[in-house]
């Protein structure tokens, strides 16, 4: 039996819960009217454990991690529908999230509103959790994290501070802090796929960093800085020199940076796409099913939330001079959205094909069998001791038996 990988989009609410919508085939073969998409989106899980509203969301393969206003860290897995865990570390509001997988296992940074930011470490994929390290930034705190591909650091944004921090995420520390001078506040922080470039935005300004592009004091010099026409709320990095950005009012569109040539400094375009239902609170990179029906020709396929709780995937066609945006599947949650995340998981086996553990036996069962074990053990201790001593007495034996060596001198 061959199963198909699974898409999932994750989206905070402010009513104290999550969302996991799954991108399906859509029922209808063939669309019947403009407004028939060619996937559809269903809303397989919806639990509401929180107390407050989900400002932050984080995730890694299948484990989704949400973090909220009533101060914990809740943990789900997506292939099995279920919570597998909390985190109650945290004093205060939860104002960024970030998982990180390290092979098997996964790890995890998170930051509050009084200015802690702890890492964690798990192991049996991602269902226990454990607090390493406790950091405290003073009066300021990271509203924003990503993750470097290698997952051997981090930026943390910080408004107050008009800076982002390097964080180290193998020794647990702020390795460095860059302060922006601007007057609107830092925005959003991202790392591009290739580990050299990030972007930081603040207000409508972009600012675009390379780790090779270096001034003669060391300092991170900006490859290249722009204005855009609105306040960029929402980011998404499509290649290293590509961004998708959202707005105010529906307003999104795509960013096409060109590097310079000799003493032709880079250049930027902007490529509007068409203009959504509301504020752009979320972006994300999404990989479509694979038992879809033919699409049309696309290079990036991405995910995109908006305030008034509309959810939607697009097809984009992206070259040097033009920009196409298709929509293929559309979706209401009818309730205020605050963030939003996407990922695709390997198929979970059925239950008659996971081995399931042996049912935990009753208490007198138990102290019989514990009994048992003891009799064992102790039998194997014995045996074990008289095996020894027969050993060690055949080699007295042996030294009995040997010959006396004579030793004759030669004069």
């Amino acid at each position: 039996m061959t199963l198909s990988q699974r898409s999932f989009i994750c989206v905070g609410t402010y009513e104290k819960g999550m969302i996991g919508l799954e991108l399906t085939r859509n029922p209808t073969t063939t669309p019947q009217t403009e407004d028939d998409t060619l996937l559809y989106l269903s809303a397989p899980f919806s639990p509401q454990p929180h107390l407050g509203s989900v400002d932050t969301i984080a995730i890694c393969g299948s484990i989704l991690a949400t973090g909220c206003t009533d101060e914990l860290i809740r943990l789900y897995d997506l292939g099995r529908m279920k919570e597998i865990g909390k985190c109650n570390e945290h004093s205060a509001s939860l104002s960024a999230i970030a998982l990180i997988e390290r092979g098997q296992d996964k790890a995890m940074v998170s930051c509050d509103k009084s200015g802690v930011l702890y890492f964690w470490t798990s192991k049996k994929n991602g269902q226990e959790w454990n607090c390493q390290k406790g950091l405290e930034l003073g009066h300021s705190y990271i509203n924003e994290l990503s993750v470097h591909p290698s997952a051997k650091m981090a930026i943390g944004l910080s408004s107050i501070d008009h800076c982002y921090h390097l964080i180290n995420l193998q020794r647990g520390n702020i390795a460095q802090k860059v302060v922006i001078k601007r007057k609107d506040p830092l925005r959003h922080c991202l790392w591009a796929d290739d580990g050299f470039t990030y972007i930081v935005t603040c207000g409508k300004h972009f600012l675009l960093f390379n780790l090779h592009q270096q001034s003669d004091t060391g300092k991170e010099q900006p490859l290249i800085e722009g204005d855009l026409s609105f306040d960029v709320i929402s980011l998404l990095f499509l290649d290293a020199r590509t961004f998708v950005c959202g707005g105010e009012k529906g307003v999104w569109g795509i960013v096409c940076v060109k590097d310079g040539e000799g003493e032709t400094p880079p250049s930027f375009s902007y490529h509007p796409l068409k203009t959504l239902s509301d504020r752009v609170k979320g972006i994300s990179r999404i990989l479509l099913p694979t038992d879809i029906p033919e699409m049309p020709d696309f290079t990036f396929s991405i995910a995109v939330g908006c305030s008034d709780g509309s959810v939607s995937v697009w097809l984009l066609a992206v070259d040097e001079d033009s920009v196409d945006g298709i929509l293929v599947a559309f979706a209401n949650i009818m309730t205020r959205l605050t963030c939003l995340c996407a990922t695709h998981i390997d198929p979970v086996m059925e239950d008659d094909e996971i081995e399931e553990a042996p049912e935990p036996l009753p208490r007198k069962e138990k102290r019989q069998q514990s009994s048992k074990d003891e009799e064992k053990t102790a039998e194997r201790s014995q045996a074990n001791d008289e095996s020894s001593k027969s050993t060690k007495n055949g080699e007295k034996k042996k030294r009995k038996r040997q010959p006396k060596l004579s030793v004759s001198k030669h004069e």
